[in-house]
């Protein structure tokens, strides 16, 4: 369910003024990566291309009435989610539901309600979250639920055994409702795990909880002197431990250990919940859905996506943009998602609607643009599930009321678009670059924050620009999380960005030597490595023997600078924060400050390299993009790794488009260009796109064609893929995809399968007897035969059957069947759409629909 993702916030301060830099390859001075980047059409360069179903659909009421259900059917999704299971007031109602789905051939998203149990478990007092000042919830008749201020969910303890224990039983009987329907698409465990959207309320003060964190601080100290000594305490004994209350706290040490051990115990929870799921059906896979990436609000909720998922089968996460998230939020929240999948599926389990009730100051047709971007980009990235939160919701997230709206249009040309291509057979490429988030430095600045977020919010930021300036060179990115480098997933990427990672340990830092070493690039900024796992200062920075990785030293003695540019040659970098004592050891200076100091240095250490920007280039790139080359420093450092961009794109201003890509086992693309909002205003439409894709074999790609959304134009609806030239150079293809408005996706077919498209006269009369234009595409080696019939809504009849194609390999035929309206009354709104029936295709192959009215 929706939580408060994100509160206002003040804006961090960025650097005004911004000015272009290049950092040229030949100073980069290193030996290439881990391996020789292969051609980014090549299938191989990336993740095993699996067969996939691909799931798209929404959170749907179980008491919809039948017109809902038709959109919902007419909508070509194929999956609902039911939200709110696991107890025996859901259980009938959500059969009823399944089981109707199923006679459809749809999927059904199960939940356990972990987070939200019935009022039955309003006894279990001792169970209930506490807050640093000893105050619990209320029972709430109207929610049914143990409310803590206005947040009903989570509700209980998750250190409880007891609830445990009763979820068990209810859990038990919900899931043997279900034994017999085999449309379970998978599991949602829980919702959005971890604490509330609360800044004067720290939980959970409950004295089980608090017990077990003083038995968790005795198993990583030996002694209490130990303890005492990192923590700068001087306990007597582990029982007389209190956790600290709200930042800001007067130890940041007992602070970062408490808000790490809660994140464990939710951890353990969510293990525990998984284990029971697997107990009860084996076969559904099971996943969690995390409230959005790694945010300011970690230090409060602890929601950790790497954690909280590493017991699910798939990983799952919600993503909302809003008035106060930046235009890098939505493919930043994917690739997270996929960076913490690596190779298990990436389902967002909700996601904005963008409904009047919140986007009230745009237009119907801006919300169904900004859905449009947000739906293929997700696409494009990798999910291999999207659920819209909701369908038919009363509430401020609803796709339609009833109506058949430009959002539902959106919705209905990505659903058969889909279908069309077969996206499930499609795949996201390996990343050979990772941006990767440190949880701890979040814990550290959130304990010291003045003002909630006042800290965070920057590092956000951060992480935001430098992930931006990756993506914007044309560079596909995972992002994943600090703890991941214990995990080995390292070693599959060529290079690995850490923005303003602050916090270091001896055993991380050994992790990235060995990294290096072994012919990896890092790339930091500061402050990188300064505190101790504890947030305690270092001696020297970056910690734990990183100074001799890079080649540097550096200090915060000097009076501190805000803001500041690198320089190489005419060319310069913003950044904020910079550093003005660091002293080169033996590392290769690169750029410099105004002052002639350090501001970018590199040194090769085996057969890898550490590079430093001396403050934070993230944000200022984030903050404007426009005249800032840190995207073209980075493309050219990363390049001495082998690590190529997959795609070129112009005009400049292009740099503000998301842009990702997919494969199948022939080699065949699906690039997707997008344009992204920004803090709740829509996204600037980009003219005159030219894409470029490299390739060592470029004359094997010969048919491009545009996903184009259905359109009225002056009395012609046309709908489906709309083919465009394909420029053959030497290693690379170019596109002219237009204008991007929203969402471009262009196919680049090697070997594909037949495609369709649809043009109509859009106003009836009764009895009239109508044409549609069908043209079929054959993108293949292989000549094509089939027939082509129309599907028709009640009230029409086709005229003359099914019509015989041939078509010749990469050839395209057109032809014209006939229908009558039968309707004796008038129709508002009737999708027509053809079906293409062939060998290759014995299920057939739907076009997108066109709508038609009968005056």
């Amino acid at each position: 369910m929706k939580g408060l993702l994100h509160m206002k916030i003040s804006r961090p301060n960025g650097f005004i003024a911004f000015v272009a830099t290049s950092v040229l390859l030949a100073l980069c001075g290193c030996t290439a990566g881990p391996g020789k980047a292969e051609a980014p059409d090549a299938p191989s360069a990336g993740k095993q291309v699996n067969t996939r179903e691909f799931l798209f659909g929404a959170d749907f009421s179980p008491k919809a009435p039948d017109n809902m259900k038709a959109l919902f059917y007419e909508s070509g999704m194929n999956c609902i989610r039911m939200t709110g299971g696991g107890y025996s007031w859901a259980a009938d109602m959500h059969k009823k539901i399944a089981d109707e789905f199923e006679a459809r051939g749809l999927k059904v998203y199960m939940q356990l309600g972990s987070h939200y149990p019935s009022a039955d478990y309003f006894q279990f007092k001792d169970a209930w979250l506490v807050d640093q000042d000893g105050k619990t919830g209320v029972e709430n008749r109207n929610a049914w639920a143990i409310s803590y201020g206005n947040d009903n969910w989570p509700q209980y303890s998750y250190t409880s055994e007891k609830i445990k224990a009763r979820l068990a039983v209810d859990f038990k009987n919900y899931v043997d409702k279900f034994s017999k329907n085999r449309n379970i698409a998978g599991v949602i465990l829980h919702n959005e795990p971890g604490f509330f959207w609360q800044t004067d309320r720290i939980f959970d003060y409950n004295p089980e909880t608090v017990a077990q964190f003083r038995l968790w601080l005795t198993e990583r100290s030996q002694t209490i002197e130990e303890l005492n000594l990192v923590w700068g305490t001087n306990y007597a004994g582990f029982a007389e431990i209190v956790p600290p209350g709200k930042p800001p706290v007067k130890n940041i040490s007992a602070w970062v250990d408490w808000r790490k051990f809660s994140v464990k115990t939710i951890a353990d929870f969510m293990k525990w919940e998984a284990g029971l799921s697997k107990s009860l059906r084996r076969d559904l896979p099971r996943t969690t859905n995390l409230d959005g990436p790694l945010n300011h609000w970690y230090g409060y909720r602890c929601a950790d996506n790497q954690e909280y998922s590493k017991a699910m089968d798939n990983v799952g996460m919600d993503i909302y943009p809003t008035e106060w998230t930046d235009r890098s939020f939505i493919p930043y929240s994917v690739d997270m998602l996929m960076g913490v999948a690596q190779e298990r599926e990436g389902h967002i389990l909700e996601c904005d609607v963008f409904s009047p009730k919140l986007w009230k100051n745009l237009s119907e047709a801006q919300r169904a643009r900004l859905l449009s971007g947000e739906l293929w980009s997700f696409i494009g990235h990798g999910a291999s599930c999207i659920l819209l939160w909701g369908f038919d919701r009363t509430d401020n997230f609803n796709l339609t009321s009833g109506e058949f709206n430009d959002r539902l249009l959106a919705c209905r040309d990505i659903a058969h678009y889909a279908k069309m291509i077969d996206i499930g057979t499609f795949g996201r490429r390996r990343s050979d670059v990772a941006v990767c988030v440190d949880p701890d430095t979040y814990l550290y600045l959130s304990g010291k924050e003045e003002k909630p977020h006042s800290l965070t919010a920057g590092l956000d930021a951060e992480n935001h620009g430098f992930y931006s300036a990756v993506t914007s060179a044309g560079i596909q990115a995972d992002v994943i999380f600090s703890a991941q480098m214990r995990d080995s997933v390292a070693k599959q990427y060529k290079a690995i960005v850490f923005p303003s990672r602050m916090m270091m340990n001896a055993e991380k830092a050994e992790t990235i030597k060995e990294y290096v070493q072994y012919g990896g690039i890092v790339i930091a900024d500061a402050s990188f490595a300064v505190l101790d796992r504890w947030g305690k200062p270092s001696d020297y920075m970056p910690n734990s023997g990183l100074n001799q990785l890079f080649g540097v030293n550096y200090d915060r003695k000097s009076e501190p600078m805000a803001s500041g540019t690198i320089s190489f040659q005419q060319d310069k970098i913003p950044l904020t924060s910079p550093i003005e004592n660091l002293t080169l050891l033996d590392a290769k200076v690169l750029g410099t400050l105004e002052n002639g100091k350090p501001g970018l240095t590199s040194k090769t250490t085996g057969k890898g390299k550490a590079v430093l920007f001396a403050g934070r280039v993230g944000q200022a790139y984030l903050n404007n993009p426009a005249g800032n080359n840190l995207d073209v420093a980075l493309k050219n450092i990363l390049a001495s790794a082998s690590v190529a961009p997959f795609i070129e794109i112009a005009p400049d201003i292009s740099r503000k488009l998301d842009c990702s890509s997919l494969a199948d086992a022939n080699g065949n693309l699906l690039v997707v260009a997008a344009t992204q909002g920004s803090k709740g205003k829509m996204s600037e439409e980009v003219k005159d796109v030219s894409i470029g894709i490299p390739s060592d074999n470029p004359a094997g790609f010969r048919k491009a064609f545009l996903f184009v959304p259905t359109k009225n134009d002056n009395g012609i609806v046309r709908s489906g893929p709309k083919p465009i030239d394909v420029a053959v150079g030497e290693r690379k293809i170019t596109l002219q995809i237009g204008d991007v408005v929203s969402a471009t996706p262009v196919l680049i077919a090697k070997d594909m399968g037949p495609l369709m498209s649809l043009e109509a006269v859009s106003s009836l009369r009764r009895g009239q007897e109508a044409e549609i234009k069908v043209t079929c595409y054959n993108p293949s080696t292989k000549k094509l035969e089939g027939t082509i019939n129309l599907n028709l809504p009640a009230g029409f009849s086709a005229v003359g059957g099914k019509t015989k194609i041939s078509v010749e390999p990469y050839g395209q035929q057109g032809v014209v069947l006939k229908f009558k309206v039968d309707s004796d009354k008038p129709v508002d709104r009737a999708p027509v759409s053809a079906v293409l029936s062939c060998p290759s295709a014995p299920k057939g192959v739907s076009s997108v629909p066109v709508d038609v009215k009968v005056e």
